[in-house]
């Protein structure tokens, strides 16, 4: 695998006198997630995070479920397809190449997020030892 760039810094706003407007665009597919030596670190954090507060760090409304497994499978999707040797999917498991980990999916199931927001919002995707 590749090393990671540096952090890209993204400024969304025109500057100008006493004001400041957002700049949103639409973003292709391929550009939805950019990954830097950061990363790691910060997943790290979160993972920290998840098991040491994890009910101070996390929320969910059940009435987000249906939304949540939908945005799930677009963000995997973009992951395996445009950063291939960041992440893969082998039939119900995505793998996180740059950490090593693995999830399972859990169709049908309800949504468990906790081990998969440690790397994205990856809502019916468990965090599983399958090393």
């Amino acid at each position: 695998m590749r090393p990671l760039p540096e952090q890209a810094v993204h400024l969304p706003f025109d500057g100008g006198p006493y004001r400041m407007a957002m700049d949103l665009v639409t973003v292709a597919e391929s550009r939805w997630f950019e990954f830097d030596r950061q990363d790691l670190p910060e997943m790290a954090e979160k993972r920290r995070l998840l098991t040491n507060a994890h009910g101070e760090v996390f929320a969910a409304a059940s009435a987000s479920d249906d939304a949540r497994a939908e945005a799930l499978e677009l963000i995997v999707t973009a992951l395996t397809n445009h950063h291939p040797d960041g992440f893969s999917r082998d039939g119900t498991v995505l793998r996180n190449h740059l950490t090593g980990e693995c999830w399972e999916s859990r169709s049908g199931a309800r949504l468990n997020q906790t081990g998969a927001s440690a790397a994205a919002p990856l809502s019916v995707w468990l965090l599983k030892d399958v090393m």
